[in-house]
């Protein structure tokens, strides 16, 4: 993230959904929490459904699925609809 802040980047939805997937896949649920609580709403940018699956998915491998289900509501709440691999 700093890297792109350096280089004057402007993230999108794909960039951020990225980071929280490859966060995630490091075992760094906290850093992906972080992009889409804090580096989202910065940009002003919505999650889609690719940002919510990579997250509810970081969540129920970790064992957090009370955060996973709070995100898959907060899916909801935002008129994102899921798709097959929510369910998965």
């Amino acid at each position: 993230r700093e890297c792109m802040q350096r280089a004057g980047v402007k993230p999108d939805i794909l960039m951020l959904s990225t980071l929280i997937s490859a966060f995630a896949n490091a075992g760094r649920l906290d850093l992906a929490l972080d992009v889409y609580y804090n580096d989202m709403p910065e940009h002003d940018l919505r999650p889609n459904v690719v940002t919510y699956n990579a997250l509810i998915r970081a969540c129920g491998r970790d064992g957090h699925v009370h955060r996973a289900y709070g995100v898959f509501n907060d899916m909801l709440k935002g008129g994102v609809k899921p798709d097959i691999i929510t369910f998965l």
